[in-house]
């Protein structure tokens, strides 16, 4: 399994890293810090089963690189990570740029990763395995 995640506080990259990532090591995790090196990897053709997103970040953020990616014709699963409160103008809008879950950054995201990562499936049920030959349309 290939994960994407962008997140750009490298504390807690390296916590999803220890609490997370590292009880599977035969998934590849690539790290990025913010929204563009996400849109650059799903256009050089880059394969992933899921990619994680953070919304707050540098350069580009994550509700701007999801509609970006979703515009390229990218059809695979994308799960957003926010610190950003429910109802909240920012979640909102992270909601509406074409996720298809929204996490809280809080310890439940942790163990749904840690769930979605053994049994492959999202919360209703969708299949993230095995990952397409390419997402893009």
């Amino acid at each position: 399994m290939h994960v994407l995640y962008a997140e750009d506080d490298n504390v807690l990259a390296k916590s999803m890293q220890l609490r997370v990532f590292k009880h599977f090591p035969h998934h590849q995790v690539t790290f990025v810090q913010d929204g563009r090196k996400v849109v650059e990897l799903c256009r050089a053709g880059s394969v992933f089963n899921v990619i994680l997103v953070d919304n707050q970040m540098p350069v580009q953020n994550g509700a701007d690189a999801v509609r970006e990616i979703r515009a390229m014709g990218y059809t695979g699963v994308v799960i957003g990570l926010t610190g950003d409160p429910a109802g909240s103008e920012d979640r909102n809008r992270f909601e509406a740029s074409g996720l298809d879950s929204c996490w809280g950054k809080d310890k439940s995201a942790a163990e749904r990763l840690r769930t979605l990562l053994r049994t492959g499936l999202l919360d209703d049920g969708r299949s993230i395995r095995p990952a397409p030959s390419s997402h893009i349309r």
